[in-house]
């Protein structure tokens, strides 16, 4: 099969928009560590917060904080990257791109409290975010575009949540996709959030029952 291949705007500014909303998970990670040393996590539990509460606390400012760094991006590739010479970026279905920003968003909070369900120190969760966000976004194809990647490594990258959202952003912004067509995109990438999220929460209860 061959495919639209996107210029270097189209594959840059959403490959490295995607590298960066993964990082708000070391963010999340070390904040939630800091937060059981000092004991605020155990005032938390014995309020009347309800877990539900609790996590709507880590998740909603974060992923508001992600579509506004997404929007900034991606409006940097429609105004100000033609003001240089380059490609201006279209961007034909927002809603589509917002679906995938949304879910991906999803994601990397789900990773950043997963770390931290498992580390018990700030350097341990600065390491294990870094690499693994470095690895998963080479894999993914934003390092490297994945159509010039043996094709091993092509199929490879669908392993990682981040192939599947650049691919999402390239069908919407290169190869004509409607929203509806990223759909099965948005279906796996929501799959890989709950993993992290059902994951991190069997750990934190085990802990939380250990140190009790």
């Amino acid at each position: 099969e061959i495919r639209a291949v996107p210029n270097s705007v189209q594959q840059t500014v959403p490959g490295w928009t995607l590298f960066a909303l993964f990082w708000i998970c070391q963010t999340i990670a070390m904040g939630m560590i800091q937060e059981r040393k000092s004991g605020a996590y155990r005032r938390l539990l014995v309020s009347p917060l309800g877990p539900s509460q609790f996590v709507a606390g880590k998740v909603v400012p974060f992923f508001i904080l992600n579509m506004i760094q997404a929007a900034v991006l991606f409006g940097l590739g429609v105004a100000v990257l033609p003001l240089i010479g380059l490609p201006a970026l279209e961007l034909r279905e927002p809603l589509g791109l917002a679906l995938i920003t949304a879910v991906f968003s999803f994601v990397s909070i789900g990773f950043g409290i997963l770390v931290a369900a498992f580390s018990r120190t700030n350097t341990v969760a600065a390491v294990m975010t870094a690499m693994v966000a470095v690895v998963m976004a080479a894999l993914g194809g934003i390092m490297v575009p994945r159509f010039i990647m043996p094709r091993a490594l092509q199929t490879a990258a669908l392993i990682v949540p981040h192939g599947w959202a650049l691919e999402g952003y390239l069908d919407l912004l290169v190869r004509g996709a409607r929203t509806a067509d990223i759909l099965p995109h948005a279906c796996v990438l929501a799959l890989f959030g709950l993993a992290f999220f059902m994951i991190a929460f069997v750990r934190q209860a085990r802990r939380d029952v250990v140190d009790e």
